[in-house]
């Protein structure tokens, strides 16, 4: 379904699923690194998109330390 034609409700649950992913990469970043650095938190807060987020959390899971994560300057 195309963004434009969800029900603002369905946008609502979009965006809490969005929120709710973020905020399960940081709290498993903080849990495999000791913490995250205000770039990761900001790069994570920045991405939209279910897909790309569940991406990023797979990532998460498998990186070996927080650079793997952050977007290459």
């Amino acid at each position: 379904m195309e963004a434009t034609e969800l029900t603002w409700a369905d946008q609502m649950i979009l965006q809490g699923r969005e929120q709710g992913l973020r905020e399960m990469i940081l709290r498993l970043a903080r849990a495999r690194f000791g913490g995250v650095s205000p770039a990761l938190e900001q790069a994570v807060g920045a991405m939209t998109g279910e897909d790309a987020l569940l991406d990023l959390f797979d990532r998460t899971l498998r990186a070996t330390n927080e650079a793997e994560l952050l977007p290459a300057p």
